[in-house]
């Protein structure tokens, strides 16, 4: 396993790889390995979020709780057993709360799709008391400034007087929609001091972590540019409720006191009382730390640190001496710790004054020369936004700042996140995307589309040159953006400029425009757009890499099918699943998708007409293209020589009823569709992963699964055999007129001209009988991951055997 970063390797057992992500990973000794109810080694998916991968590492190592390889040969197998049933449970434990102070609020996007009219009416009412949007120099970065509220004050347990924070642009339009996404949190935030179970899971420590996270989200960047919360500081929802968990964080019986000064910052009072009575040195002083960052999210996440942090620096500085020295180490260490966990650039104090309302009228009056406003007056309607407003920067004095003018009527469309929620719906409802791998391939596309446009721009205010500028930023989408953690971690604008990662193939990145443009159409023909952005824009795609290649050539053909399933020499490592056997098989020898082959229950195939045939449909769950896809194909004498049939009534006396998957022991996780993990197999996970095809020597040569189907048909074609029938076996429409007459083909006849297939390949090696007598042998050892039955319910996949 390579490891990308050795910062990510510190904490024990932890490990990193940009293939799997982050993994916790224990090896045990030898001794206990070779117990059979033990693995060898044990190993957690912790995912790819760092802060929740290191709280999930740091809560197995308290659970185990196994401090080296040393401590494990005191103990026995049963003790082992234990505590990894302990781990299991804490870690579900800490899931639960996570998931409980996500009950308590809408997560970011969630907040971006719901009814922000309560954002709105806030942002109106705090605009009429003063200025909310304002920047220090003329075009610069936009900065959302508000006096909090008493609620909002109770909420964070802080006393505090304003709050400012940095929005990422420039652009008007773009820092109002934050500003009201801003607004319509905080009225969330306000709002959770009535719900008994949030006051029981800690006072304002639960209101300030969601606070992070609705203003990171809130920027156009969701804060990439700004620097990264300290490790030790509860970083986000999801890790909150581990950190809660391993800090047995409850509310707290100390007095220590937050609150704001003239110049920003914030000071911590900490209460001492639990150490006067030991040194009274204590009593005589008024223990109070700077914390220098006008930010209160962050005060108020070091303030929860530090209390408890505080009180153990002094108890152990005074027990050493007990006199003012020791006091004063004792403050160094508290002062050293607080400077760590600030770090640099977290709006470091002191804040600066919100400009008067007179610094708009000097910057536009301010004695310009007339012939300098009358060239701004001629170029400002040649020019976009972001041209006009440099201009701007250049001919006004940037040193009075400026604040955004509050319009007197706002814009009341739907944000962009409300807009592709609605489409998303409206879609699933028609059943447009009825597959379950395209429901996730196309929920995916659309929330990087979202993350690229906005999620709280108003759809209302877009031009078309903000989806001209969503076209260029497609085409550089970083490939795999979702397998790598570093890029999981940025945001898209940042990668994208940036320019790292190989980007995606301009055919993939056109099937992403056209969704935007499907999106734009959407909502301009229901009355959410003015007009229609994507309206005839192109997105070329010359010079693209090919795609993959579609048909097997005979050479190919022939390493498929001498591959290590049919031809075994030695026992493999990798378990011998039925699918690995039949699946290629039936791909070359039916032309049927992945999907319809894995899905297959065992009453899909019987005998019709004497015929034994395999039905493809959509009934008990499953799913087909077309309806066009629902059709008989009969099994070719190749499947029937190789032992098709045996298998599928064995598969009869095995299942529990009649709609049993075929293939028992391909795992389906989630929502996946069982070709997931099939696909995985076939043509390998990624770059360093090759799969069955890799095994086949076929690496590198573009080959897919649904390759599989294309040699099928195009065999037709060389053999020039009736390709009317051929469209009858793959499911494809007969668009002429004649056949519009008439029902199907009868089996017999599709079954005499499939028959007729032969890809002059030499097949009689290939015998399932064969492969069960190397089942058999395999059945006592446990090798990769446990199948799953019809009759065991899937037990959790937090522990791999390897």
């Amino acid at each position: 396993m390579s490891h990308s970063n050795s910062r990510k390797q510190r904490q024990p057992h932890l490990l990193f790889s940009e293939q799997t992500g982050f993994q916790y990973c224990l090896t045990l000794p030898k001794h206990l390995s070779q117990d059979q109810r033990l693995p060898r080694q044990i190993r957690w998916s912790l995912g790819r979020e760092e802060a929740l991968a290191r709280a999930l590492g740091e809560c197995l190592n308290h659970s185990l709780p196994i401090d080296g390889i040393a401590s494990l040969d005191s103990l026995s197998t049963e003790e082992i057993l234990r505590k990894l049933e302990a781990a299991h449970s804490a870690i579900r434990e800490a899931l639960a709360l996570t998931d409980q102070a996500w009950n308590a609020l809408p997560s970011p996007i969630e907040l971006a799709k719901s009814n922000l009219e309560a954002g709105l009416n806030r942002f109106k009412n705090e605009n009429e008391c003063g200025p909310t949007l304002y920047s220090e120099a003329v075009g610069g970065e936009l900065i959302f400034t508000l006096t909090p509220s008493e609620k909002l004050k109770n909420a964070l347990d802080v006393e505090f007087f304003r709050f400012d924070w940095p929005l990422g642009t420039s652009d008007h339009e773009a820092a109002k929609d934050a500003a009201i996404y801003i607004c319509a949190a905080i009225e969330q935030l306000e709002g959770l001091l009535a719900r008994t179970e949030v006051r029981e899971l800690h006072r304002g420590t639960l209101p300030a972590v969601a606070m992070h996270d609705y203003l990171l989200f809130a920027r156009p960047d969701k804060g990439s540019a700004l620097p990264r919360l300290h490790k030790n500081l509860i970083s986000s929802m999801n890790a909150f409720g581990l950190h809660r968990m391993l800090n047995k964080l409850v509310i707290p019986s100390s007095n220590s006191i937050l609150h704001q000064v003239e110049n920003g910052s914030y000071i911590l009072d900490i209460d001492t009382a639990p150490l006067e009575a030991e040194f009274a040195l204590l009593k005589r002083k008024k223990t109070s730390v700077d914390i220098p960052t006008t930010s209160v999210v962050l005060a108020k996440l070091i303030a929860e640190t530090l209390s408890a942090r505080a009180i153990a620096y002094l108890k152990i500085r005074l027990s050493e001496g007990g006199d003012e020295d020791a006091y004063s180490l004792a403050m160094l260490d508290i002062n050293d710790l607080i400077r760590r966990m600030v770090g640099s650039g977290w709006h470091a104090a002191p804040m600066k004054p919100v400009p008067s309302s007179t610094a708009n009228s000097a910057n536009e009056q301010g004695g310009l020369d007339p012939a300098v406003i009358a060239l701004m007056s001629a170029l400002s309607p040649l020019l976009s936004d972001n041209k006009r407003r440099g201009l701007e920067r250049l001919m006004l004095d940037e040193r009075a700042g400026y604040i955004v003018p509050p319009e007197e009527k706002l814009q009341t469309s739907p944000t962009f996140a409300q807009l592709v929620h609605r489409f998303e719906e409206d879609n699933l409802s028609q059943g447009v995307w009825s597959h379950t791998r395209t429901r996730i391939m196309v929920h995916s596309r659309l929330n990087a589309i979202t993350e690229l446009v906005g999620p709280n721009r108003r759809v209302s205010a877009l031009k078309r040159a903000d989806f001209i500028a969503l076209r260029d930023s497609i085409r550089l989408f970083p490939k795999n953006r979702s397998r790598i953690a570093a890029a999981r971690q940025q945001s898209l604008q940042k990668l994208i400029s940036e320019r790292q990662y190989e980007t995606i193939n301009a055919r993939t990145a056109k099937k992403f425009f056209e969704l935007a443009r499907s999106l734009m159409r959407y909502a301009h023909d229901n009355g959410l757009a003015s007009e229609d952005l994507g309206s005839g824009l192109l997105f070329s795609t010359r010079g693209a890499p090919p795609v993959r290649r579609r048909t097997y050539d005979h050479s190919q053909i022939e390493k498929l099918l001498n591959g290590p399933v049919y031809r075994i020499i030695d026992m493999p490592r990798w378990r011998l699943d039925d699918y690995k056997f039949w699946l290629p098989l039936l791909g070359i020898y039916t032309g049927a998708r992945l999907g319809e082959l894995c899905q297959l229950q065992v009453e899909n195939v019987y005998e019709d007409d004497g015929v034994w045939v395999i039905r493809v449909d959509g009934s008990h769950g499953k799913h087909v293209k077309t309806p066009q896809s629902e059709r008989l194909i009969p099994i070719h004498r190749a499947l029937i020589n190789a032992g098709f049939i045996d298998f599928v009534r064995h598969r009869e006396k095995q299942a529990i009823n009649a709609q049993c998957r075929l293939f028992q022991s391909l795992a389906v996780y989630g929502t996946l569709a069982p070709s997931h993990t099939a696909s995985k197999w076939y043509a390998g996970a990624d770059k360093t992963r090759h799969g069955f095809l890799g095994e086949c020597d076929l690496i590198g040569q573009n080959l897919t699964f649904h390759g599989l189907r294309h040699t099928f048909i195009n065999q037709f074609r060389r053999q020039k055999l009736d390709m009317q029938i051929a469209k009858a076996l793959v499911g494809h429409l007969d668009k002429s007129t004649t056949g519009g007459y008439g029902d199907s083909y009868p089996s017999g006849v599709l079954k005499e001209e499939l028959d007729k297939i032969d890809f002059n390949v030499d097949s009689a090696h290939i015998t399932y009988s064969d492969y069960q007598l190397y089942q058999a042998l395999q059945s006592g050892r446990k090798i990769g991951r446990p199948s799953r039955l019809e009759n065991n319910p899937p037990a959790t996949k937090l522990v791999s055997y390897k």
